[in-house]
């Protein structure tokens, strides 16, 4: 799950702050019938924890809020 200041994967109750993860990959998805439908998957992944994982969210203004290190944190990693 996203939140303000970290991902939280409750499975493991672990908490990725921004400098624990990259991403690797994102997609914007709009839905058929309404633009304003919108969601972004993200491809992460932490070496410091050795995992990789999927993260869902909103886009625009359905989107979760954050804090402006971690909307960094959510930029794709650069090749």
């Amino acid at each position: 799950n996203l939140k303000e200041n970290c991902i939280e994967c409750s499975g493991n109750y672990l908490q990725l702050f921004p400098g624990d993860f990259v991403v690797d990959k994102h997609y914007r998805f709009e839905g058929v019938s309404d633009p304003g439908d919108e969601a972004i998957v993200y491809a992460i992944s932490s070496d410091k924890f050795n995992l990789k994982g999927v993260l869902v969210n909103g886009y625009g203004i359905s989107s979760d809020k954050i804090a402006d290190e971690m909307i960094k944190a959510l930029g794709e990693k650069e090749s």
